[in-house]
């Protein structure tokens, strides 16, 4: 009864200390940090933290500590604030260790498509002038991702064929070329239909994340091609840390993104969602782990 009572008194105390409109800084047991706003907290199930403008509800069994964050002024003594962690173009760090599948395979009527594992963790998104052709790729900020699956290749001729329910043409193995967002979007839609799972269009930072690992840079081929992101477009980065981004709320143009294996180099532009654009963009497909592993 005794630690009834002690148990109810620090959940009491808890939510107290960490009420709605806190800033605070969350370790996870994985050692990644992440500084927001308490939106919700329940502290036998989850936290809701605000970062960045994005909401990211975190599970309490994967929380190793809840500390209000230091806004303090330094001391008198000398002491200084630590130097904030500085950023690296492609550093990573992979920090979900869970006992997932490799790989997913599925099989629509004839048309195999393979889907590889990324592990979630936390990277420096952007580039400069020595790794990107577009200087829209700035500033440098950190991303942290949860763990989902990307397919190997791009859509092809004849999986889109077989989707939309229209005469197989030549060329079935060729990658699909979507002229709008709205015709790649209608794709994933039709396969989520399809196998009755949640797929979608990979979003930008999953998108780069898998760009900078050297261990998925098969899935990109040396023929230089955009790639279609579920993203709306904006001109630059934010500078805040993001946990699994899905860029700006609204607006009229997507993200392409294109990744030259020739030159090591990558590639951001924009297209209008409806209107055909001079490069057609292909579709590669992405599904959260927690959509598909129960």
């Amino acid at each position: 009864m005794r630690k009834l009572f002690a148990a109810l008194m620090m959940l009491l105390f808890t939510c107290f200390v960490f009420g709605q409109g806190k800033r605070v800084v969350v370790t996870l047991k994985s050692g990644v940090t992440i500084t927001g706003q308490v939106k919700e907290l329940v502290a036998t199930d989850h936290v809701t933290l605000i970062v960045a403008g994005t909401e990211s509800v975190i599970s309490m069994s994967d929380v190793s500590s809840i500390e209000t964050e230091d806004t303090e002024a330094p001391s008198q003594s000398g002491s200084v604030l630590p130097h904030p962690e500085k950023l690296i173009v492609g550093q990573h760090t992979i920090f979900d260790k869970k006992e997932y599948p490799d790989s997913l395979v599925f099989d629509i009527e004839g048309n195999r498509m393979v889907f590889l594992l990324v592990r979630g963790g936390s990277f420096t998104m952007g580039y400069d002038g020595r790794h990107s052709w577009a200087m829209a790729t700035e500033p440098l900020h950190k991303v942290t991702l949860s763990s989902y699956y990307i397919s190997k290749q791009c859509v092809t001729r004849g999986l889109a064929s077989t989707l939309n329910q229209k005469k197989a043409t030549k060329k079935q193995n060729k990658a699909y070329m979507a002229k709008s967002w709205d015709k790649a979007n209608e794709i994933v839609s039709a396969l989520s239909n399809k196998l009755g799972h949640t797929f979608r269009l990979v979003t930008e930072a999953e998108w780069e994340y898998v760009s900078i690992m050297p261990q998925y840079e098969n899935i990109f081929e040396r023929d230089k091609h955009f790639e279609w992101c579920s993203d709306f477009y904006s001109e630059e980065y934010p500078k805040e840390e993001q946990i699994n981004p899905t860029g700006p709320i609204k607006g009229k143009r997507h993200v392409i993104r294109s990744f030259d294996a020739g030159r090591n180099k990558w590639q951001r532009n924009f297209s209008l969602q409806t209107n055909n654009y001079d490069v057609e963009p292909q579709v590669r497909i992405a599904i959260s782990v927690d959509k598909i592993i129960k």
